[in-house]
């Protein structure tokens, strides 16, 4: 029997056999797995296997000792097997890849950029949103804005305040609103949206109520919003406090009582320990909470990226302090006349 003949290699892949191939080690790595993502996609699309065994048979030795290249062809095998429906290899991919990026000093922007955005995507897939939103958010930073298709802005954009309110962790949402990407929403059938993350990171509740009030029949089109509502509302309650807690509300700073956190936070009082216990023991807050004279002692609040307009509020606060220290120290000084020689 005469075995059959193998299939002709074809396009840009033939002109890697038989041309590339010859001299690929003397190519610079990182433009070498540019080259070879460049033929899979061409010669590979919407066949993501076909294209993870021609980089699979590709020099790895020149890769490999290249960290940029490594990361980069790393990151590519990740994006494909995503495309494949194999989770599981991605995630090995993109862990092995971190490793390299968090243990590597200088970095070029594009090799961050091909890194946070199969690790977003991927996050995106399995659908954990604080995770996704820390590797968009990073995506952002080394992927310059206009690089971006406008439909490809929009949906990343909608995609990271999404997972900004529903992630579990994020109680700073200065980071996220000050992206131009993002503040884009604000001119777009997506405005609701960046009312939302305005109303979270100034824990006004009142601003948060009106946004859902009047995007309802928008947001009940959104399974996340719609299975994370009663958490979603505990959220924009703990950013409430923690406003309250920085001097940003009625009689906020220093001492709070419960009946202030209460009118503050929109809870009947007897709700206000357990999310006094809530936000202490996530950290948005430190203090001491005294159940039987209802109030609490703030020492600390976690740290948030604020806007213009709260640097002024802290600022004004910040007068006011020293001119009633001003009077304290000249009232001591009337007071101690005589005392000292």
């Amino acid at each position: 029997m005469v075995a059959a003949n193998p299939p002709a290699i074809s396009g840009l892949t033939a002109l890697y056999s038989s041309f590339i191939k010859e001299f690929e080690a003397k190519l610079n790595p990182v433009s070498l797995v540019y080259i070879l993502i460049d033929i899979a996609a061409t010669d590979y699309a919407e066949k993501p296997t076909e294209a993870i065994d021609f980089l699979s048979i590709t020099n790895k030795p020149v890769i490999e000792t290249d960290t940029e290249a490594h990361i980069l062809m790393l990151s590519e095998l990740a994006h494909l097997h995503l495309a494949a429906g194999d989770t599981d290899q991605a995630s090995a991919l993109l862990g092995t890849a971190r490793s390299l990026v968090e243990s590597s000093s200088e970095l070029a922007a594009a090799i961050h950029s091909a890194f946070y955005r199969v690790a977003s995507e991927y996050h995106k897939r399995m659908g954990t949103a604080a995770e996704f939103y820390r590797n968009a958010l990073q995506l952002l930073a080394y992927t310059p804005v206009d690089s971006l298709p406008p439909d490809e802005q929009l949906q990343l954009a909608f995609d990271v305040a999404i997972a900004a309110v529903v992630g579990e962790d994020i109680y700073n949402f200065g980071e996220v609103l000050s992206h131009a990407v993002v503040t884009a929403l604000a001119g777009t059938e997506h405005a609701w949206l960046h009312q939302l993350l305005v109303a979270f990171q100034a824990g006004d509740l009142g601003a948060f109520d009106s946004v859902c009030a009047s995007a309802a029949s928008v947001m009940n089109t959104q399974p996340a919003l719609v299975a994370g509502a009663d958490f979603i509302r505990q959220k924009v309650t703990l950013c409430a406090l923690m406003t309250l807690a920085t001097g940003g509300g009625q009689g906020g700073g220093g001492v709070l009582s419960f009946s202030a956190i209460a009118e503050s936070c929109r809870l009947p009082v007897e709700e206000v320990d357990f999310l006094v216990m809530r936000a202490l023991s996530l950290g948005l807050v430190s203090g001491v909470m005294d159940g039987v004279d209802q109030k609490l002692t703030v020492t600390r609040v976690q740290p948030r990226v604020v806007g213009r307009e709260a640097v002024g509020g802290m600022a004004q606060r910040l007068d006011a302090w020293c001119g009633s220290l001003d009077g304290t120290v000249k009232f001591l000084e009337g007071e101690s006349v005589g005392l000292v020689n």
